[in-house]
């Protein structure tokens, strides 16, 4: 499938929106593209464009060929089929209905558009809806994404099992750490134990010594 231009696009999401209403004829397209400054008016013969007139009929004329471009594609490539049968449209005209803003479209093939088939019912086929619906990603482009964003997802993971497992090590000679220092203080407060029962014992030793002393004195 070709890349699409941007107006392409917009025509393409024009038809979509159209088609899920069950409205999507040349007449609406034109109309939603406009923005309901066109309406196409059709006899047994002619087809006539009338227009607001803030719109000229050479873009008007433009546009037309433009979407005959495309539909000419879609046909070929079996994205797109008209069923010969005409749908209800709505009766909205254009700002301004005067003869001055009007003119004949000529039946062209390439403008895609002619006075017996401007309401005739488009199917688009679900390739061109899912692909507008996917922001014109193809489904490999949409496979390749989702295969990069799992391998993505596999390293975040691979990196949080990895930060997991170093903060647990830091957790474990922590805890190792408190338990060394725990046994050093109990052993310092052994040690301050042992001095102080050796002083006092020396504090003994030496009031006998004096009692001793004046003992012997007597």
């Amino acid at each position: 499938m070709r890349e699409f231009s941007d107006f392409e696009k917009k025509i393409l999401g024009i038809m979509v929106e159209l088609q899920a209403k069950n409205e999507l004829c040349r007449q609406n397209i034109l109309k939603s593209y406009f923005e309901n400054k066109v309406r196409l008016e059709n006899d047994s013969i002619k087809l006539y464009c009338y227009h607001d007139s803030s719109l000229k009929k050479e873009d008007i004329s433009i546009i037309l060929l433009e979407c005959g471009f495309l539909y000419s594609y879609l046909k070929s490539n079996y994205y797109i089929y008209d069923i010969h049968k005409s749908l209800v449209t709505s009766n909205t005209k254009a700002s301004d209905n005067s003869s001055k803003n009007k003119f004949e479209v000529p039946n062209y093939e390439e403008y895609w558009i002619a006075s017996y088939n401007v309401h005739y019912r488009i199917i688009l086929s679900q390739t061109i809806v899912s692909l507008v619906l996917n922001d014109f990603k193809t489904a490999e482009q949409i496979r390749f994404e989702k295969q990069r964003k799992d391998t993505w997802i596999g390293i975040g993971v691979a990196l949080g099992i990895g930060i997991i497992g170093i903060i647990l090590n830091i957790i474990a000679l922590s805890k190792d750490t408190n338990i060394n220092k725990e046994q050093i203080k109990s052993i310092q407060t052994t040690i301050q134990e042992n001095k102080v029962a050796i002083a006092n014992d020396t504090l003994k030793v030496n009031n006998l010594k004096v009692v001793q002393h004046n003992d012997q004195e007597k």
